[in-house]
């Protein structure tokens, strides 16, 4: 799971699976079995969805793989950086 977690690194893209994980640890402590597994298995799906981004529809994930590097290049060239904002 922690392959999960480092491509997760949006907040956005574990906030709705957050709430649920609260709800189901309040109820008892720690997560059993299938709940990690459910768990897991949203992030992968919303890292697997398509999203806009200029003006063509990519994977989440890619688009959190292209941002350093246009930061990067941002940075080098001294030019302005326009963040992705991902919407539900």
């Amino acid at each position: 799971m922690g392959e999960i977690f480092e491509k997760a690194c949006s907040l956005a893209v574990l906030t709705e699976a957050w709430k649920w994980v609260k709800a189901k640890k309040a109820a008892g402590g720690l997560l059993n079995e299938e709940t990690r597994r459910k768990v897991a298995q949203n992030v992968l799906e919303r890292l697997a969805s398509l999203v806009p981004y200029r003006k063509r529809k990519i994977q989440l994930d890619e688009v959190i793989r292209l941002q350093p590097r246009r930061l990067a290049r941002c940075l080098e060239r001294e030019k302005a950086y326009r963040p992705f904002v991902g919407r539900y």
